[in-house]
């Protein structure tokens, strides 16, 4: 079948399990670049503690992070 890029290789996927799977992908060294540039990709920066926390979050409500920095009050 051949090596694909991880667009091609997740289309695939999402044909083949007529699937809409969310991705959580991990930029651990802090490039700033996507490999998903897709709806239903959450891409973050770092890993720590509170990674799973942010997980749960972000499966349960994708605007959750979004609500929980605009409710800093500066």
């Amino acid at each position: 079948m051949g090596v694909y890029a991880p667009v091609k290789t997740f289309e695939v996927y999402e044909k083949k399990h007529r699937a809409d799977p969310k991705i959580f992908s991990f930029d651990l060294q802090g490039y700033g670049t996507l490999q998903f540039p897709e709806r239903n990709i959450y891409c973050l920066v770092g890993f720590s503690g509170k990674t799973m926390e942010t997980l749960k979050f972000l499966d349960s409500d994708n605007t959750a992070l979004i609500r929980q920095i605009e409710a800093v009050k500066l």
